[in-house]
């Protein structure tokens, strides 16, 4: 699938691109299902976690504002986290 596009990198060029998933209705003719729930990769049939919805709701009066670009307190935090967690692991 290589094109010949000069400006673009080989590596790029040859990417194969994601074949998406089944349509329901193709799902339920071939193979005679019904009541198919067809879920993205990133979609969860349980819902947010109660935890990210309270955490939403405090920030709610936050959300016109950008976030911090740098990420100090997200990688602090996820530091922290790791952290614990090798230290967990090595005890």
């Amino acid at each position: 699938m290589e094109k010949n596009l000069p400006n673009v990198k080989k590596s790029v060029q040859t990417l194969i691109p994601y074949p998406p998933g089944k349509p329901i209705d193709e799902l339920t003719r071939e193979y005679g299902i019904q009541d198919v729930v067809k879920l993205a990769s990133n979609e969860n049939p349980l819902g947010p976690s109660p935890k990210a919805v309270l955490a939403i709701q405090r920030e709610l009066g936050r959300l016109h504002r950008y976030p911090d670009g740098s990420g100090y307190y997200l990688s602090g935090s996820s530091v922290d986290c790791t952290a614990t967690r090798m230290a967990v692991a090595i005890t």
